[in-house]
């Protein structure tokens, strides 16, 4: 069970940076496409996402520790509003 547990939290880490590289090259590739009217939006919603992916890292590693279930509805929430974010950054995304 320990082997899961521990396989689990490192596939979360990795996909945490994996989400953190991805929306700094998203905000690299929007500030190269001039659209300045959206710039400083998209960063606000890319900067507040990667605040919630930082507070449910740490909310989830409390969770795998309790266990315990308003731990585990705390962990839903912030990843629903971390969903939101990031479904509002992709509305930033130049059309071609």
């Amino acid at each position: 069970m320990n082997n899961k547990k521990s396989a689990l939290i490192k596939d979360f880490n990795l996909s945490s940076q994996e989400l953190r590289n991805f929306i700094s090259d998203y905000l690299i590739l929007l500030e190269s496409s001039e659209v300045s009217s959206i710039i400083s939006a998209a960063t606000f919603y890319a900067d507040t996402s990667i605040q919630l992916l930082e507070n449910l890292i740490n909310l989830s590693y409390r969770y795998f520790v309790s266990k315990s279930e308003g731990d585990k509805e705390t962990v839903l929430k912030e990843l629903d509003s971390l969903n939101y974010r990031l479904s509002t950054i992709n509305t930033f995304s130049p059309r071609s």
